[in-house]
């Protein structure tokens, strides 16, 4: 299995924040995901009936060392939020421009990335 691309769904509007129901992606059959991380991306996992254990994988290096990933326990029933993530600690440096988020097992739900669109 691979890693799935997301798309961000924008945001924007006088009304509060509404999170449409567009860019669901199932986490069935896929180890993680891949997206342009930016500091107004963020994640929202929606896990049903089984949980899993999701890893923010670390994109830069220190003294040459690829550091470990952010591990998070995500229980089922449940939601969860993740991000935004800053360029400069997320983009991996195999050339994709992208964040990675790994997970365990084979874990029921899905993931939207969504985008808020700054004021003018």
């Amino acid at each position: 299995m691979a890693r799935v691309a997301l798309t961000p769904v924008n945001l924007a509007g006088p009304e509060g924040l509404i999170l449409p129901a567009t860019g669901v992606q199932t986490l069935t059959g896929f180890t993680g995901v891949e997206f342009q991380g930016t500091q107004y991306t963020f994640a929202v996992f929606y896990i049903t009936t089984t949980g899993t254990t999701i890893t923010q994988q670390i994109g830069g290096r220190i003294q040459g060392q690829t550091p470990p990933g952010i591990p998070a326990v995500l229980a089922s029933s449940t939601n969860y939020l993740f991000g935004p993530w800053p360029d400069k600690d997320f983009t991996q440096l195999d050339g994709t421009g992208y964040t990675y988020i790994d997970w365990s097992g084979t874990p029921t739900g899905t993931v939207t990335l969504y985008q808020c669109i700054p004021a003018p």
